[in-house]
C-alpha cells in the first residue's frame, strides 16, 4: 500500500537504524502509551515485537527510504470481536504536519473495511491535540472519555475514545450521488472483484479482463491504476465502474466503463452513461469526452449516439492476445 509521499510495508531487521531514530525520541512513544527506547538494544527488542506483528506497517519515505514511523492494526481488546479493529500509530516529528499521517490512516481504513471489519476504534490522550485533530478531521465519531493505564510509564492516562463504521467510511467517500448512485474512488476489493468474477455471455466474453493479462494487471494492482478508477455503487452493492484518464489536449478526457455483467442487456446502461457524464460535467473542467468501442459491440454504439457521441475515426487495437478493429467516440460538452 502506498501514497504520494509514502509507503507502507513490513518491517524488516535492516530498519532498526531507523526505527531507532524515532524511537529514541523523548516523548514521541510517552504519547501513545510506551516508554521510548533508551538503547539501541531496546529498540531492537521493540522492534523485534513489530515483526512478529503481521497487522504493523513500517512508514517508508518514497524519497529517501527512511522508515519514518509506523501503523497497527490491533485486535479488538475489550470483546475480542473479529470484525472490530483498534489503530495505533506514530510519526517521526521530522515529518509531522506533513499530511502524511492522515493519509496513511485512510489507506488502512480502506484496507481493513475491505475486510469482514464493520468498526474501528481510534483513542487519543487528551492532552494530545494533534492525535485528536487527526482523528476528528478523518471523521471519526467519539463514543466516550476513558482512561489507559500504561505499564511501562507506571502512569494512568485520560483519553478519549473514537470509532469509525464501514457505512460511514464509504459514506465519506463518496464523490458524487444521484437518486441511488454513489460514485467514489475504486476500492481494491471491488477491483479484485471486477477482475475475478465479472464474466460476460456470449460475445461479450471479450471484456472479461482476464481476457487480457494487461487490463487484469492493472485492475489487480493499486499503483497502475492510480486515481483513475472509479465505482458506482446502488443499492450498497456495485453497479459498475468507470476510468477516467486526461487526453493530449487538455480540453478533452478519456474514459471507459464497465457495468456488471448481470445488469447488462436490460435497458440500464443510459442511466449508467448519464451518470457518468454529469459527474465529469462537475468535476473535471473539460469540453469534449472520448471514448473507444470494440467495433462489433454494435449495442453500445448505439448508446453512445443516443446521448449525442459522434464518430470520429477506426484503429486496430492490440488486445486480447490479437488485433481487433475499435472505433473512436466523441461528444462535444458544449453543444
Amino acid at each position: 500500500m502506498e501514497t504520494s509521499q509514502v509507503r507502507l510495508r513490513p518491517f524488516q531487521e535492516t530498519d532498526l537504524a531507523d526505527f531507532y531514530a524515532y524511537t529514541k525520541i523523548s516523548g514521541l512513544g510517552e504519547a501513545a502509551g510506551w516508554r521510548h527506547a533508551g538503547s539501541l538494544a531496546e529498540a531492537e527488542a521493540m522492534l523485534q515485537n513489530l515483526l512478529n506483528n503481521q497487522q504493523t506497517y513500517g512508514i517508508e519515505d518514497k524519497q529517501t527510504l527512511q522508515v519514518i514511523g509506523h501503523i497497527t492494526v490491533h485486535d479488538d481488546s475489550e470483546d475480542h470481536d473479529p470484525q472490530i479493529k483498534e489503530l495505533g500509530f506514530v510519526l517521526h516529528p521530522d515529518f509531522q504536519r506533513r499530511g502524511i499521517m492522515k493519509s496513511v490512516v485512510s489507506l488502512v481504513l480502506t484496507d481493513v473495511f475491505s475486510q469482514q471489519v464493520t468498526k474501528v476504534y481510534a483513542c487519543c490522550f487528551t492532552e494530545n491535540q494533534a492525535s485528536q485533530n487527526l482523528i476528528e478531521g478523518l471523521g471519526f465519531q467519539f463514543e466516550q472519555a476513558g482512561s489507559y493505564s500504561s505499564p511501562s510509564l507506571q502512569k494512568t492516562f485520560s483519553s478519549n475514545e473514537y470509532f469509525m463504521t464501514k457505512a460511514h467510511w464509504e459514506d465519506l467517500q463518496v464523490l458524487y450521488e444521484r437518486a441511488d448512485f454513489k460514485i467514489s474512488p475504486l476500492t481494491q476489493a471491488n477491483a479484485e472483484m471486477i477482475a475475478k468474477q465479472w464474466h460476460y455471455p456470449a460475445e461479450y466474453t471479450f471484456y472479461d479482463l482476464s481476457a487480457d493479462p494487461e487490463d487484469y494487471e492493472e485492475m489487480m494492482d493499486a499503483k497502475q491504476r492510480g486515481d483513475s478508477y472509479y465505482q458506482v455503487i446502488k443499492a450498497g452493492e456495485l453497479f459498475g465502474y468507470f476510468v477516467l484518464e486526461p487526453a493530449e489536449n487538455s480540453d478533452e478526457i478519456i474514459f471507459g466503463l464497465g457495468m456488471r455483467p448481470a445488469l447488462t442487456g436490460q435497458g440500464l446502461g443510459k442511466e449508467f452513461f448519464q451518470l457518468i457524464l454529469a459527474f465529469i460535467q462537475e468535476n473535471y473542467s473539460v469540453k469534449r469526452v472520448n471514448l473507444a468501442v470494440a467495433e462489433f459491440n454494435t449495442r453500445a454504439q448505439k448508446l453512445y449516439q443516443n446521448v449525442g457521441f459522434v464518430k470520429t475515426g477506426e484503429y486496430l487495437q492490440a488486445t486480447n492476445g490479437g488485433h481487433y478493429p475499435f472505433v473512436t467516440m466523441q461528444l462535444d460538452l458544449t453543444l
